[in-house]
């Protein structure tokens, strides 16, 4: 049976301490370059607080929808528009004789919760 002598056995350690943690890095290199797990998703989302803001008196479905970015997730029967994202929620009623905004509301559905709204006569 060989003997391996102490300051051999040190060498032998520090050089596979080195080499995971140079694994290690190369892997975490790589995981940073592809995105290292942002869930799939590359869509940035919509601030739908920014789209209240922009929701005014006398506009029509088209510019709401425009005015938010995207088209609501749901669309109840006496046209109000519903958009959820990121705990946050906007709701949009569209006059039904007018066609033309009637009020807006915003929700921020975690805490704090807040709530906003604008009424247009």
């Amino acid at each position: 049976m060989k003997h391996i002598s102490q300051d051999s056995f040190i060498l032998l350690n520090r050089r596979r301490v080195l080499e995971r943690f140079a694994l290690g890095g190369t892997a975490a290199l790589a995981l940073a370059a592809c995105g290292g797990g942002g869930g799939g998703d590359d869509s940035e989302g919509i601030d739908l607080r920014a789209a209240y803001d922009r929701v005014v008196e006398g506009m029509t479905r088209a510019q709401v929808v425009r005015a938010v970015g995207r088209e609501p997730n749901s669309v109840s029967s006496d046209e109000t528009l519903y958009w959820s994202e990121n705990g946050q929620q906007l709701d949009v009623d569209i006059n039904d004789t007018t066609g033309m905004t009637y009020w807006v509301r915003w929700d921020r559905l975690t805490m704090p919760i807040a709530t906003l709204r604008k009424d247009f006569d």
